[in-house]
């Protein structure tokens, strides 16, 4: 199994424990390079993108102090 396969089954296993208990990613995609590398094998990939539709989902991002002075 390659690394983005590995990586895709345990993102997909993740998805799924968190619907089992709370059903908040009803729409996902998976997207980015690797999509594009199965659909017409144009390169090699080594990672997963897993798009998901609604930015609610996620908690908003917050810089902490250290990190806004290096902005």
């Amino acid at each position: 199994m390659s690394q983005w396969e590995s990586l895709f089954d345990q993102s997909v296993s993740i998805i799924d424990q968190v619907n089992s208990s709370f059903k908040l990613l009803d729409s996902w995609t998976f997207g980015g390079g690797t999509a594009l590398m199965r659909q017409i094998s144009h390169r090699e990939s080594f990672d997963v993108d897993i798009v998901i539709d609604d930015p609610h989902v996620l908690p908003s991002r917050q810089f902490n102090k250290k990190t806004l002075r290096r902005l």
